[in-house]
């Protein structure tokens, strides 16, 4: 017989999920806006070698890598 008393977390445990996801919010948010800012950067180089082919393969990959790691 399953228990279901044992499916469900410990106030011990809920605490440190609770603690690990206050210290990893405020990193992936650091994250998202370093990567942010580098496609912005990317953005406007690629604006001022007027859209060299390399520069907008580059920023188009830059671009899909952002969207697909980190939240819109």
């Amino acid at each position: 017989m399953l228990l279901l008393s044992s499916c469900s977390p410990s106030a011990a445990e809920l605490e440190r999920y609770r603690s690990l996801d206050e210290t990893l919010q405020p990193l992936n948010a650091a994250a998202w806006q370093a990567t942010y800012l580098t496609v912005k950067g990317i953005e406007a180089n690629t604006e001022m070698s007027r859209f060299q082919r390399a520069d907008v393969t580059l920023l188009q990959q830059a671009q899909a890598q952002h969207a697909r790691t980190t939240r819109s």
